[in-house]
């Protein structure tokens, strides 16, 4: 999978920005807050239809654009997806529109429109067209920030190759939120606790299936990514994901030892990957906790409340995890969800990498490099210093020179290679 063109219109600082896109490794460089992040931020929103790094979707509006009454950021690209055991190859215009509206006496109002070949499209429905890995040096929060920015990435990455995956955690959230208003009516009485069967019977069924996918990709990432960190780092502590699912398994081993002793019980493995047992398990325990949940006003179990942990030598790397290490373990997720993707999809991805080479050293930038550029069918990587690219790879690979959103020199990578 490759994007063959690009253009841009009021996206971060990019009042007009369109150009080819090479198929081999890309290096954008240029000096701090000249675009090169909101590139890659652009062809990221192409696959999960968000920002990793955005708050609000009005927040990726370029600022004059969003002082008009209607403002409008348009992402286009060409992808072609390469031929595959299912499927023929095949290329597709992708086209996201984020439109911010002001009225007088009403609040502001974004929203978005997705369009696949000139056609609008439900996001749920043209997720996965283009799939892409994004590294940005934000996300070494993802190791020992708040629990919800892991289930974000987690959401954003199974939604790209899981089939289905997004619609049902459209349809989770509005029962949830169901569920949750029909709690507080039951708390100041205007409801009756025997309601929450209906719900609890229609949460089960679709917080098991998110639960159930989310323990298979960590399960399948942890096998990528041990054997990617053997290979790349040549060390043989354990580097892995711990998932910890808010499923209410009081009678579990309790993982406070590797927690410092604030781990919540492990629930068996067993029914994690059992659909059928995870969802009677799933509504069992909704049932039994209506009491402690009219109490508190939410639902105290399921997905939303889930959170899975970076663990080398048996320690939790957010405790105690140096900034080598919390490093290291985020380049050896992004390796292994890309070779997830490509089991997955049979196509690799695009790799969208900024920073990349920083705060490592020359003979180490080489070596992760190039492990990268394997992986990915298409590979975009950020740099302030050319001088950071390794020389040997220089020569296969097209290098733009960015300044105030614009390419000022383009270095094609040399012919034949």
């Amino acid at each position: 999978m490759h994007l063959e063109h690009l253009s841009l219109e009021n996206f971060r600082l990019f009042t007009r920005f369109a150009r080819a896109l090479p198929r081999g490794p890309l290096l954008i460089v240029g000096p701090n807050a000249q675009g090169k992040t909101s590139l890659l931020e652009a062809i990221a929103y192409l696959a999960t239809f968000s920002s990793f790094l955005a708050r609000a979707d009005r927040e990726v509006i370029h600022l004059l654009a969003l002082r008009q009454p209607l403002s409008v950021a348009r992402i286009q690209a060409v992808c072609h997806r390469e031929a595959t055991a299912q499927a023929a190859a095949a290329s597709v215009r992708l086209e996201v529109r984020i439109i911010h509206q002001v009225k007088p006496a009403t609040p502001a109002h974004t929203r978005k429109q997705v369009l696949v070949n000139g056609v609008a499209r439900k996001m749920v429905d043209a997720l996965g067209l283009c799939t892409v890995v994004l590294f940005v040096p934000q996300m070494l929060r993802l190791v020992d920030g708040a629990p919800e920015l892991r289930r974000r990435f987690l959401n954003q990455s199974l939604s790209q190759a899981e089939p289905h995956y997004a619609a049902t955690l459209l349809a989770y959230n509005r029962a949830l939120a169901q569920r949750n208003a029909l709690l507080k009516a039951v708390q100041e009485g205007r409801a009756r606790a025997a309601d929450l069967t209906v719900w609890d019977q229609t949460l089960a069924p679709l917080a098991a299936r998110l639960m159930h996918a989310r323990a298979r990709a960590l399960r399948d990432w942890n096998r990528l990514l041990t054997a990617r960190h053997l290979e790349l780092l040549h060390r043989t502590e354990p580097l892995r994901l711990v998932y910890r699912p808010a499923l209410d398994v009081p009678d579990a081993p309790s993982q406070g030892d590797l927690f410092g002793g604030h781990g919540p019980p492990e629930p068996p493995a067993e029914l994690l990957h059992d659909l059928n047992a995870l969802t009677r398990h799933l509504h069992d325990r909704l049932a039994q906790r209506h009491a402690l949940d009219i109490r508190r006003g939410n639902t105290g179990l399921g997905p939303q409340r889930d959170d899975f942990r970076f663990v080398a030598g048996g320690l939790d790397l957010a405790a105690y995890g140096s900034r080598g290490q919390v490093r290291t373990a985020l380049l050896l997720l992004k390796l292994a969800e890309a070779a997830w993707y490509t089991e997955r999809t049979g196509r690799r991805p695009i790799l969208l990498l900024d920073d990349l080479l920083a705060e490592l050293d020359p003979r180490r930038r080489a070596d992760i490099l190039e492990h990268f550029l394997q992986a990915g069918t298409q590979v975009l990587l950020t740099a302030t210093d050319v001088e950071t690219y390794p020389a040997a790879h220089r020569p296969r690979t097209t290098i733009w020179h960015l300044h105030q959103g614009q390419v000022v020199e383009a270095q094609p990578a040399a012919a034949g290679l």
